[in-house]
């Protein structure tokens, strides 16, 4: 379910050029910052759960819900670099996954429940954000006059 909605997220802005991930749109938020807003929530979700990644520039004041694009689209990290940090976090991402949640790890009768409920919580709210997230930038790529993406 993970891998799933990440690969679709990437593939939905996948053909946006550097200009076109960048365009505001009225009551829409450019493409970048949906990238930029997914990796922050996903960073955040991974220290709440005591798992480090780290990010390049000012991911929460840039990225946060109540960003407004038009102030700080300017600064936002270049494609490159906002590529690279969507992988590094995703790949810290699934570190945790594979550190938690193997057979041997999980024991829900132990003192491991509490913690397993959590973590379980999380990723779904991880994963049901980004997939609203992929919602947002199909409707941009339909204001763009792009072809759908083929699933």
């Amino acid at each position: 379910m993970v891998v799933e909605t990440r690969d679709m997220l990437l593939a939905l802005g996948a053909d946006f050029s550097e200009e076109e991930a960048r365009i505001i749109f009225p009551g829409c938020r450019p493409l970048a910052w949906h990238y930029g807003h997914c990796v922050l929530h996903q960073h955040i979700l991974l220290s709440r759960q005591g798992f480090s990644s780290t990010l390049s520039g000012d991911y929460h004041r840039l990225f946060q819900d109540d960003a407004v694009p038009s102030e700080s689209l300017l600064f936002y990290p270049d494609p490159g670099t906002l590529k690279k940090d969507m992988e590094r976090v995703y790949v810290a991402f699934l570190q945790f996954l594979a550190t938690y949640f193997h057979p041997g790890r999980i024991n829900p009768e132990g003192q491991d429940r509490q913690f397993l409920q959590a973590s379980l919580r999380s990723i779904l709210r991880m994963v049901s954000h980004e997939w609203y997230h992929a919602g947002q930038i199909a409707i941009l790529r339909e204001l763009l006059k792009k072809p759908p993406v083929e699933t």
